[in-house]
């Protein structure tokens, strides 16, 4: 009887506390560069629409006081998993365009019977391979939503935290927030995974040339432009350069994305 009613009141307690969307805030700390033990710090939201059963991962790093960063903003990939139809997606982000490349649902986890409790709740241990790492994960299924951060999901229960063994990488859940939220995905073109690298590479050769194409045709429509940067104007050729030492100076910077192998833009 006291097992029927602890089940009883836990069911009712999800469908009251959770019959609306819902925020979990992620903080992760990374390594940008291979060859640099500094880290990162930035900080994500994982937001759950629990009646569509979708969810849209996106970097928030910045947005509120307690989501202060001092480095610069890093990881730009944005992530979004519709349950109900089973399609997954990550949303690239190429300069100032969003590519969009599918993925499966993961459903290859070893679960191990190791446990800990993270913020009151009890996880339990699971492990994967996945972008060319091995990676760590404590998910609880006191939070029956089979998501975490990034494109990790397929285990019983949200995702507390999960590490690559070799600590590049750690997401540590910090934060569960009630929300009134709808999610909203930015403006995208659909690539498939070697087409998007494929661009991607050909933008760290040449990272302006889509630029001055955009310029080329505005002067074919008689269209005016300027651009300001430190307080002057500076001219197309100027403004090419910029931005070629811009991106390239990041990618020196940033050379340890989360999926090895990847080409990581700004």
């Amino acid at each position: 009887m006291r097992k029927f009613l602890f089940f009883f009141l836990t069911v009712v307690f999800f469908q009251v506390s959770f019959g609306q969307n819902i925020e979990f805030i992620y903080e992760l700390v990374y390594r940008p560069n291979v060859d640099d033990e500094k880290t990162n710090k930035e900080y994500f939201s994982l937001l759950y629409d629990t009646d569509q059963q979708q969810s849209y991962f996106k970097n928030i790093t910045g947005l509120e006081e307690n989501w202060a960063s001092k480095n610069e903003i890093g990881f730009n990939t944005q992530v979004f998993k519709n349950f109900k139809e089973n399609k997954f997606y990550l949303l690239d982000k190429v300069l100032s365009k969003f590519y969009k490349n599918d993925f499966k649902k993961i459903n290859n986890w070893l679960l191990t019977n190791d446990s800990k409790y993270i913020l009151n709740h009890k996880t339990y241990q699971a492990k994967i391979a996945s972008g060319g790492r091995n990676w760590v994960a404590w998910y609880s299924a006191e939070i029956p939503f089979a998501d975490g951060p990034y494109k990790f999901n397929g285990l019983p229960g949200l995702i507390f935290e999960i590490t690559d063994t070799e600590n590049n990488y750690s997401f540590k859940l910090v934060q569960i927030l009630k929300s009134n939220k709808n999610i909203i995905l930015p403006n995208y073109t659909s690539l498939n995974d070697d087409d998007l690298k494929k661009l991607k590479k050909k933008t760290l050769e040449n990272p302006s040339s889509n630029l001055m194409l955009a310029i080329n045709q505005m002067k074919g429509n008689n269209m005016g432009f300027s651009v300001t940067f430190d307080n002057k104007n500076i001219d197309e050729k100027e403004m090419a350069e910029q931005l070629d030492k811009e991106i390239k100076d990041f990618n020196k910077t940033f050379n340890n994305p989360i999926e090895i192998g990847d080409v990581w833009l700004k």
